[in-house]
């Protein structure tokens, strides 16, 4: 790694694609924020963190990661600062293959990108598997407008309260144990 970068890597996470395939706002907005990340020197690479999200109809044939990619390489990122994790789809599994593909590359210390209200679960997560890890998000709220944003942070407190709750009980922790397995099987 060079020491010029305070970062090894930035890990963009992923957001569910629209019916058609195409990145929402909120993906947009993500990318946007990893690109900038990545153009003011704070990591050599981005890694786009997602796998196919929920199920949909008609369900798209492409992974968040895949998108993200797309879009980075329409805004001039270079191909070879470019990565991928695409077999996550929540926030824990995000964590645990993220960080199984930092250690395949000798990186260690991650920025974790994301929606602010989603920031503090990313967070909880990544410090659970062991990653020293910071968080950095952009922000989009705009006044007078009640968007979606708004609706992110009460779910988000609830799915911190769930995550926690998985971790305490040891379920988080038989989920992290069954997705390692996963990724040390030959596919």
């Amino acid at each position: 790694m060079s020491n010029d970068h305070p970062f090894d890597v930035i890990a963009v996470l992923g957001a569910a694609l629209n019916a058609d395939g195409t990145p929402p706002p909120s993906l947009v907005r993500r990318v946007d924020h990893g690109i900038k990340l990545f153009g003011c020197g704070c990591a050599p690479r981005l890694l786009m963190v997602g796998g196919y999200g929920p199920p949909r109809t008609p369900a798209p044939n492409i992974t968040e990661a895949a998108a993200m990619v797309m879009l980075a390489a329409e805004r001039g990122m270079p191909s070879d600062a470019l990565f991928t994790e695409d077999l996550s789809t929540r926030t824990l599994e995000n964590a645990i293959c993220t960080v199984a593909l930092m250690r395949q590359h000798d990186w260690h210390r991650v920025l974790i990108v994301s929606d602010a209200y989603h920031l503090p679960r990313a967070l909880l997560c990544f410090k659970w598997v062991g990653v020293r890890c910071w968080v950095n998000g952009p922000w989009h709220w705009r006044p007078g407008r009640f968007t979606p944003w708004a609706l992110g942070w009460p779910r988000e407190a609830v799915a911190l309260g769930v995550y926690g709750w998985m971790m305490l009980t040891g379920k988080a922790k038989r989920i992290a144990e069954a997705i390692q397995a996963d990724l040390r099987s030959p596919s």
